[in-house]
């Protein structure tokens, strides 16, 4: 009998720690085999972007992360595709890939050193090349049914280089910091709630400097710029088809962006507002935002000394700006895009061209 209670004991104290043990064990080779599928994925995924012409390198990747996360980590990244709809090369001397073991749908992406990435659109006789530090830079996508329904970046040190397609001359526009989220949204029918999808996209851009060749009358300097908005029945068929030659069509056959806010302080100038934009028959943007601004008479003084605003512009914006303060000490005014320049109230204060 004492025998029997012994073994009892040893059981009860044994059995939770057999189970544990079968528990770390399987969860490992569980771990283990998710690795395996993660590099067989990235090798298959390079193999078939070769077979369509593409050029890829990195160096040996390695996956760590054990217990808690599956870490991949790629350096010394180079992508050419010169058949890919958007994407022509990215460069990159890092970038670490998070994801959980029982969660394939989020992505999380922490780049470390320099990257740039080349974009292109047919119609442009240059592509676009867009570079950061690295810094402070991450990613994330979430996934839904396999494909990107949620894109968002966080950028430092961020260096935007284009050429001017009506002037052919080279443009650079700098930033501090670029905050950027990309997904697809539903909005409301003409008919009521039967919903449409569209594109959301919401930018932060801080100390953004504008090119050394350029002389905007308010400086080359923006303390911030921050757009939220939704391109209006753009590609229902999710981030991946968003193409340049996709916007250009929408944009052409009446598409709309639906401004949630669009906010800019420029020198002294601080404008708050919201509204609907499109595109003229010449490709500029056209539309009215409702506006709340501060600073506006010291604007309206570096504007004339520019020569942007003649001075019965000046006298009517003036005007305008003594009569209609907001409860909040801001100017309620429109602004308005309309026929290639832009208005505040019933003043013109600067032009725009086509966008391509």
């Amino acid at each position: 009998m004492q025998v029997l209670r012994s073994l009892w004991q040893s059981y009860r104290v044994l059995t939770p720690i057999i189970v544990l043990a079968l528990a770390v064990a399987g969860y490992g080779i569980y771990w283990t085999v998710l690795k395996g599928q993660i590099l067989a994925g990235l090798d298959q995924w390079a193999a078939d972007e070769r077979a369509r012409g593409a050029e890829i390198a990195f160096d040996s990747p390695q996956v760590t992360g054990f217990p808690y996360r599956l870490q991949l980590a790629l350096s010394n990244i180079n992508y050419h595709d010169p058949a890919h709809p958007n994407l022509l090369r990215w460069q990159g001397e890092a970038m670490t890939f998070h994801v959980l073991p029982f969660s394939f749908n989020h992505i999380i992406a922490q780049l470390e050193g320099p990257h740039s990435i080349a974009l292109k659109d047919p119609a442009a006789s240059a592509p676009v090349t867009i570079s950061t530090d690295g810094n402070d830079a991450r990613g994330s996508v979430l996934l839904k049914d396999g494909a990107p329904d949620w894109i968002s970046l966080d950028l430092s040190g961020v260096q935007a280089a284009f050429v001017d397609e009506q002037t052919a001359r080279p443009q650079q526009i700098t930033a501090d910091r670029l905050i950027v989220h990309f997904r697809q949204v539903e909005t409301p029918s003409k008919e009521g709630s039967v919903g449409n999808f569209g594109q959301g996209l919401a930018i932060k851009g801080e100390n953004v400097q504008l090119s050394e060749n350029l002389d905007p009358p308010l400086g080359r300097s923006i303390e911030h710029v921050n757009m939220s908005g939704v391109f209006r029945d753009l590609s229902p068929t999710g981030l991946s088809g968003v193409t340049a030659e996709r916007f250009r069509t929408w944009a052409e056959n009446g598409g709309k962006l639906d401004l949630q806010s669009f906010d800019i302080k420029w020198r002294d100038l601080d404008i708050i507002s919201r509204g609907t934009l499109s595109l003229d028959s010449a490709k500029r943007p056209a539309g009215t935002l409702n506006a709340r601004i501060a600073g506006l008479p010291p604007t309206i003084d570096q504007l004339s000394a520019a020569g942007t605003l003649d001075l019965g512009a000046a006298v009517a914006l003036k005007f305008a700006a003594s009569a209609v303060t907001g409860p909040d000490g801001r100017l309620e005014l429109p602004l308005g895009l309309r026929q290639g320049k832009i208005y505040i109230g019933p003043a013109p204060v600067g032009k725009l061209g086509p966008l391509y």
